[in-house]
């Protein structure tokens, strides 16, 4: 909001009291240079108080920038991007390129696809003669590889931004960001601090008190919002008002009541003035609790760890100072090193989402702190012994980083990490990249201070999942996602104004004329859903029922459940389009679901784990009436194969197969475990049912490959993302307590979103290290759309 710091003088130079230009030059070049300046200060005035996440949004909307069909090329171009190439060529300037990439010049535009920067390469054909950073080209990236998205806009928009490197320079530290900001704040103007995991805003307030002459307890004051703190904090305040005092409310986002206060306090001190030397800070996480008038009031800041991993191992290294590095021993110096590198490791690790870790952890440099204070007693004067990894490992891996971490694969990523950067090797300079053949980076051995700066700076790779241990596919995915929200987040923006569901459609259909087809179509498929499980039991023998068929009664009951939620609330919304019933808020949101093929919230709440779109969702439960439908006409014969991704509960499923043995065997279900063999069979080679156990289908691999013949984890492929599995033979046996090597105990997930859709471990034979398929995040994948 430009307008909510005029008060506060934002447009204007070194301080506040800018000295007006009584000249009267109207040359271009001054004006020219006016808006520039003005731009800048606007840029950096809103930037500062800005996620990280949401800079390049801004810097989109700063300059005004205006602008399911079968694939034939689904060996290297994705549906998502063919459906792209389809809706550009519907517009004049680009009404030959479906043409162009399809027939006229299929294997240069995949030659460009495959280029790991294709937005410094000429594209084919007539194309080539757009500039690399114009419009038309970004929209051909956005189609063909928008992985590229945030890179190639972030250079378009230098190119039409006049000045843009000296507008958006953002080369300060925060020191220098906050002292900034204090020379534009009066006394009438907070500076309110957005909390970020591991912020601690204090310090920095402290440290410039100081500078200043405002001392803690003395003329600064602190104090952290909570129950029975709303007097404590209106006596400081006023006294600060009167006397000329600074003050610190921590965490007004708590105390929605008290900011009503605060607001009403703030309006009258600005009214009757208040001492020239207060000064009131504010601290609070993102919340509507903060009223309108103290954000618009106030100077905004935020200070986010830096992105990428360079920037983050430079921040770890340099939060220690010349001194303390300098006075260690070259094996504290040297493990100080891998420790500041395992961090950065972790800390970015998490933007690759799922496959980084199931949760996001607030890791922080006190974490850091607290592991080199232990690392310093433990090995400070003691030059003789050997250095105690295992310590050191258990302490950094379940007490400083590990008390964040509470999901057991996530554990696991963290001790991994730790055992392949805490040993002996590190001492003398070892490789840094985990199981990388093809790139290598050592890390420095007796380097100065100023030298393991320089290193950092000049040494250090590109960044790269590779860094991570992960693959390629990682790399794409998250910069595809990256730039998907961000465009997301743009269109969000450009219809806040038309944000009503509009009342007709392209086509001319009205809204609830669209609603009635797809409530029609929907019910179609399932109206005559039902199954009749009481009936069925009376027809089967009780000695008959196995584990397996109360697991298809119990998967029947649930879909049962499903269907009857969704007719119902179809049926009522069709009666309320129809006038016959009011049309509630419930009622409204599902309409608006069903236009935007949303899957309803009451219909995922009882549903299986889903990331898909509504059409999509519809297809494949019709997919799991099928094959519920098949078995439930014959429950008594177990289906040759089992698609485990068209089940509610798989975790059930292999429970199922455990008991069966258990009964058999009279014994506790904690004493069988699972045999597991990958065949190379496909699903149409499987005539029967195995003698013991079952038969699995439907698993895809995420962040590898299977070498089906050498019955052995590989390497991904760059052209296949995800790896379907061959039908797999799972065979319940007794646990003999022989630990098993040469295994991979692969995690498997309902989704992509991995997390609380975790469902077992399959093992899985791998010839490598099982530790490089640790850290590359493989998984077993039941449903990989991600609509």
């Amino acid at each position: 909001m430009l307008s909510s710091n005029l008060e506060s003088n934002p447009f204007g130079g070194d301080s506040p009291n800018t000295h007006n230009d009584t000249t009267n030059n109207k040359s271009n070049a001054h004006i020219t240079k006016l808006i520039t300046s003005f731009r800048k200060t606007i840029y950096s005035w809103i930037n500062r108080g800005l996620f990280e996440k949401d800079k390049l949004l801004f810097t989109c909307i700063f300059p005004r920038i205006n602008g399911t069909v079968e694939n034939p090329l689904k060996e290297w171009l994705s549906n998502e991007s063919w459906e792209s190439i389809l809706f550009l060529s519907k517009f004049k300037e680009f009404e030959n390129l479906t043409t162009n990439i399809h027939i006229d010049a299929q294997l240069k535009f995949k030659q460009w696809y495959s280029e790991i920067q294709p937005e410094i390469c000429k594209l084919p054909l007539e194309w080539k003669k757009l500039n690399d950073y114009s419009f038309k080209k970004l929209l051909i990236i956005r189609a063909l590889r928008p992985d590229r998205i945030t890179v190639t806009l972030e250079k378009y928009i230098k190119l039409v931004l006049p000045n843009s490197d000296i507008i958006m320079e953002q080369k300060s530290s925060f020191d220098e960001t906050f002292e900034d900001s204090y020379n534009f704040m009066i006394n009438t103007t907070p500076i309110l601090f957005i909390l970020t995991p591991g912020s601690d805003f204090i310090k920095y307030v402290e440290s410039l008190g100081k500078k200043y002459k405002f001392y803690l307890n003395n003329n600064l004051h602190v104090v952290s919002l909570g129950q029975g703190q709303e007097s404590i904090a209106l006596t400081k305040l006023e006294l600060s008002h009167k006397e000329g005092h600074w003050i610190v409310l921590e965490n007004i986002h708590l105390m929605h009541n008290f900011n009503l206060v605060l607001e009403n306090i703030l309006d009258k001190y600005a009214a009757e003035g208040s001492h020239p030397n207060f000064r009131c800070f504010l601290t609070s996480e993102v919340s509507t609790n903060v009223p309108i008038s103290i954000l618009e009031r106030s100077i905004k800041l935020t200070n986010e760890a830096p992105t990428g991993f360079k920037e983050n191992l430079k921040r770890a290294f340099t939060f220690f100072s010349p001194d303390d590095y300098e006075e260690k021993d070259l094996r504290t110096k040297n493990i100080l090193f891998s420790l500041c590198y395992f961090h950065s490791i972790i800390v970015e690790r998490a933007k690759f989402g799922s496959i980084g870790f199931n949760i996001k952890y607030p890791f922080s440099l006190s974490d850091l702190r607290d592991s080199a204070k232990v690392l310093f007693n433990y090995l400070d004067n003691q030059n003789s012994i050997k250095v105690p990894w295992n310590d050191l490992k258990y302490i950094f891996g379940e007490i400083m980083y590990g008390g964040h971490i509470v999901n057991d694969k996530d554990m696991l990523i963290c001790k991994t990490y730790l055992n392949y950067y805490m040993k002996e090797q590190s001492l003398e300079g070892m490789q840094l990249i985990p199981f990388s053949k093809k790139i290598q980076m050592f890390s420095p051995s007796n380097y100065s201070y100023d030298k393991i700066l320089n290193y950092i700076d000049t040494q250090t790779i590109a960044e790269s999942s590779i860094l991570y241990g992960l693959n390629q596919h990682a790399e794409i995915n998250f910069r595809t996602n990256e730039s998907i929200q961000l465009l997301k987040n743009i269109l969000t923006l450009k219809l806040k104004e038309t944000s009503t569901i509009v009342e007709d459609t392209e086509d001319g259909e009205t809204l609830e004329s669209k609603t009635s087809t797809i409530i029609s179509e929907i019910l179609v498929e399932i109206d005559n859903v039902f199954f009749n499980i009481d009936e069925l039991l009376k027809s089967i023998p009780d000695d008959q029922i196995t584990p397996l068929q109360y697991f298809l009664f119990q998967e029947c009951s649930l879909m049962n459940n499903l269907v009857n939620v969704i007719k119902i609330s179809l049926k009522e919304l069709n009666l309320a389009i129809k006038g016959e019933i009011n049309m509630n808020n419930k009622l409204e949101l599902l309409m608006e679901c069903l236009y935007k093929d949303k899957l309803p919230e009451s219909w995922k709440n009882i549903s299986y784990s889903s990331n898909r779109n509504l059409y999509s969702w519809i297809n494949n439960l019709k997919e799991r009436i099928t094959f519920l439908s098949d078995w439930f006409s014959d429950p008594l014969t177990t289906p040759k194969v089992f698609n485990i991704s068209l089940l509610f509960n798989p975790n059930s499923f292999f429970s199922a197969i455990k008991q069966i043995l258990a009964r058999t065997e009279k014994c506790e279900l904690d004493k069988i475990t699972m045999q597991i063999e990958v065949t190379n069979r496909s699903l149409n080679n499987i005539y029967s049912h195995p003698k013991e156990g079952a038969y699995i289908y439907g698993l895809y691999l995420d962040g590898a490959n299977y070498d089906v013949e050498k019955n052995t984890l590989c390497d991904s492929s760059s052209k296949q993302k995800y790896f379907l599995m061959p039908v797999i033979h799972c065979k319940p046996i007794l646990s003999m307590g022989k630990i098993e090597t040469n295994i991979y105990e692969c995690p498997v997930y309902k989704t992509l979103s991995r997390g609380n859709t975790y469902v077992a471990n399959i093992k899985l034979k791998t010839k490598e290290n099982v530790d490089k398929w640790i850290l590359a995040g493989v998984a077993l994948i039941l449903d990989i759309s991600n609509d």
